[in-house]
Parts: C-alpha cells; sequence; structure tokens
C-alpha cells in the first residue's frame, strides 16, 4: 500500500462513527471531529447543530473518509 492508501485511523474501516443529518442529507462539510476517549469512537460532525434529533446518524469511518479526504490529516487526533 502506498501512503495514500494506508488506512490512517485506529479504527477499522468498517466500524461505525456518529455524524449528523446536515452532513449526510445537506452536504454540509465536516468541521469538527471528536475521538472519544471511553471507547475510541468518532464523530464527524458540521458544527452547526446542538439539537439532539440531528445527531445519532451512523456511517462507517471509510464513508466519512469518502465524504472528506482530509480527514487524513487528523487521523492521528488522540482519544480526548
Amino acid at each position: 500500500m502506498t501512503k495514500k492508501t494506508e488506512w490512517p485511523f485506529d479504527q477499522a474501516p468498517n466500524v461505525a462513527a456518529l455524524t449528523t443529518r446536515q452532513v449526510l442529507d445537506l452536504h454540509l462539510p465536516i468541521l469538527q471531529v471528536v475521538h472519544y476517549e471511553d471507547d475510541h469512537s468518532w464523530a464527524f460532525v458540521c458544527g452547526t447543530t446542538d439539537d439532539y434529533k440531528n445527531y445519532g446518524r451512523l456511517i462507517c469511518m471509510a464513508e466519512a473518509l469518502k465524504l472528506d479526504e482530509t480527514l487524513r490529516g487528523i487521523a492521528d487526533l488522540p482519544p480526548g
């Protein structure tokens, strides 16, 4: 594998990650990333809502990277 095709995250490509309705349905950019300390899961959100109804959309880690290839740049973000 070349550097660009190596999997960059600590979670496998098929592991679930959180996102928002705005990222999926409205195609808003991912502007905030959380790498949770308790289980090392990830959230990729737009930062435009605090309404719980917009959260809870699940995607796989590979889908997050497809949505925004620049996420490779923060893949080493430590948990917490």
